[in-house]
């Protein structure tokens, strides 16, 4: 994926992206290669030690989420999804999500 498609998809400027690239490049979690087809486009992929990283993150933030969850009620949760969801449903949050399925 080149950073033009990370920044359609995320619906952030490729100027943040490319501010956002350089610490994780600099901590080899991704790589930047140049594209066959264009010697001009790059192509970013996730390093093994990338992939690693995000799996260790991800045990982690999905524990935290139990936790903060568990101190709520179940109405207390079914409030806070309602709310979640309609933020999801904002115009903003729907044109990323239109360019992330693209």
């Amino acid at each position: 994926m080149s950073p033009l498609q990370v920044a359609d998809k995320t619906g952030m400027k490729k100027s943040a992206i490319s501010n956002l690239l350089k610490p994780l490049l600099a901590e080899s979690l991704i790589v930047q290669v140049t594209a066959e087809n264009d010697r001009r486009s790059k192509v970013l992929s996730l390093s093994e030690k990338g992939t690693t990283y995000i799996q260790k993150t991800a045990t982690r933030q999905n524990a935290l989420e139990s936790e903060w969850f568990g101190t709520l009620t179940d109405i207390e949760q079914d409030l806070l999804e309602s709310l979640l969801r309609k933020l999801l449903d904002s115009n903003r949050a729907s044109k990323v999500r239109k360019n992330r399925s693209n």
